[in-house]
């Protein structure tokens, strides 16, 4: 009933995500919306990679988000839980 809620399509991603169904959750953080893809999308996708399995893919999506976002403190958060999970604690 909404489609430019950007939360609703968040919530969607982290369910499906959490369901195990990453593909599904992937693709709910690329809506049919007008422009860019919102920047809490952008940074769900890459915490949907990490709960994948695949952190370094997780960093490297996050840390080109953040270095066009730098006050994006989610992403920051995910990003330092994701370097310790790896032991890169200076990173």
């Amino acid at each position: 009933a909404y489609p430019g809620f950007v939360p609703g399509y968040d919530r969607r991603a982290e369910q499906l995500a959490n369901m195990g169904r990453f593909a599904d959750a992937l693709a709910a953080c690329s809506p049919p919306l007008p422009g860019e893809v919102p920047v809490p999308l952008r940074g769900r996708a890459a915490w949907v990679l990490a709960r994948q399995g695949d952190r370094p893919a997780a960093i490297d999506r996050m840390t080109v988000l953040l270095a066009a976002e730098p006050d994006y403190l989610w992403g920051w958060r995910q990003l330092t839980q994701w370097y310790d999970a790896l032991g890169r604690q200076k990173d």
